[in-house]
């Protein structure tokens, strides 16, 4: 190779590896414009903008309505939101959907059978930031229990200006006590009881999901006592029939109340009060008496009342001051030949 053919290759040599790495750079520069445009494209494709209900939250009892407001907060302008509801519909039952005055359009108001659809648009403009978007409304028809709503994924907010679909993908709603009535009835005594004792026991049994508060007892549909500690599930009141309860026939009942603000009325028993009727038989006769007469003087130990924790007393004892005297003998003369 002559002198002049050297020279040619090793000034050709750094030429072309010039015209390799324009090119390498050239092709850098395309691979990251598209991996940038990509990327781009995914984070608007994820959208910033979020839907949300209010209130997220809140306790609602059986029969109620549930009324909530659907919200969008946006970033950039947009004119239509479609927010699409998922519910449980054995809890639920849709009632009504509409969109706000601020999204004037309405293309659907839809819901049942555990969906609901609403779609609002903006006539010839746009907002951005937080919005109302409608409200929609259910009544519960199941309780004792939470239920949740969520957005489901058809849910949409467009962008003005590029039709695209900003919502950021979040379904999240919210979640809600639904809670029922608690029960109550009264277990003893039984219906058509004879009540010859001027301190009768009065049993009841209650019970609540969400947690009882106070249980009553009512004589003829009036206040007698109020029970709001212990075992409210099962609990004795103590009557005392002296206490402005004559002879006659009485409706006992209960009324349970729980932490919903929820009460139940017990179905009523009837009972039959005969203050002075010693041995139970129906009649104030010398047979109670006799009774009484054997007990005369006697006392029962230590001093209770009917409502505290004696419950018990001596044949004879009728206004139960644990002892048989003349208090008790007034008692019995005044019910003298009455019967059942």
């Amino acid at each position: 190779m002559s002198d002049r053919e050297k020279k040619i290759v090793e000034y050709d040599f750094p030429r072309k590896s010039r015209n390799f790495n324009l090119v390498g750079f050239l092709s850098f520069f395309v691979i990251f414009a598209t991996i940038g445009t990509i990327l781009l494209y995914n984070s608007r494709a994820a959208g910033n903008d979020s839907l949300s209900l209010s209130p997220a939250s809140g306790s609602y009892i059986y029969g109620g309505t549930v009324t909530l407001t659907v919200n969008e907060d946006s970033s950039d302008a947009i004119n239509a939101v479609e927010a699409d509801l998922t519910y449980n519909s054995t809890q639920l039952q849709f009632t009504s959907a509409s969109c706000s005055s601020t999204f004037g359009i309405t293309a659907q108001n839809t819901g049942g059978s555990g969906a609901v659809e609403l779609a609002c648009g903006i006539a010839d403009g746009s907002v951005t930031g937080a919005q109302t978007v409608g409200t929609v409304s259910f009544t519960v028809i199941g309780g004792s229990s939470s239920s949740v709503i969520t957005f489901a994924s058809t849910s949409a907010i467009i962008d003005q200006s590029t039709d695209t679909n900003n919502w950021n993908g979040v379904t999240t709603g919210g979640t809600y006590t639904l809670a029922s009535a608690p029960t109550s009835s009264i277990t003893s005594p039984s219906g058509g009881a004879l009540i010859h004792t001027n301190c009768m026991s009065i049993s009841a049994s209650s019970s609540d999901a969400v947690g009882l508060t106070k249980v009553e007892f009512l004589v003829n549909g009036g206040l007698y006592a109020t029970d709001t500690t212990g075992s409210l599930t099962s609990l004795s009141f103590a009557w005392n029939t002296l206490s402005g309860y004559p002879n006659g026939t009485y409706s006992l009942t209960t009324k349970a109340f729980n932490g919903a603000g929820l009460s139940t009325t017990s179905s009523p028993i009837s009972v039959k009060v005969n203050n002075g009727d010693i041995n139970g038989d129906g009649n104030v006769t010398i047979s109670d008496l006799s009774a009484m007469a054997t007990n005369w003087g006697k006392t029962y130990g230590t001093v209770g009342t009917c409502s505290g924790s004696q419950t018990t007393f001596a044949d004879g004892d009728l206004n139960e001051d644990n002892e048989v005297n003349i208090t008790d003998l007034s008692i019995l003369a005044s019910n003298w030949g009455t019967s059942d």
